[in-house]
């Protein structure tokens, strides 16, 4: 997960007197956005996808990804 709208984000920038310009804010992911992927993601329900990394970077779609095939075991 990269930057994000928090209150830690927000701490940390006034904290080391770095002055946050309203585009460097507004380009930062929104905390609903991460909330509403990750209910997205729980409404698959228990036959949704497990283990699989789900990249959320800035400047990129905040969406699930297509599910994957499951990899097979190298345990027989």
């Amino acid at each position: 997960m990269d930057a994000t709208d928090s209150a830690m984000i927000r701490y940390a920038s006034q904290k080391f007197n770095r002055d946050m310009s309203d585009d460097i804010v507004n380009s930062w992911m929104k905390p609903h956005q991460l909330a509403d992927l990750m209910l997205e993601l729980y409404s698959e329900g228990p036959d949704g996808r497990t283990g699989e990394n789900i990249g959320i970077w800035l400047n990129h779609p905040i969406a699930l990804p297509p599910r994957q095939e499951i990899l097979p075991s190298r345990h027989p």
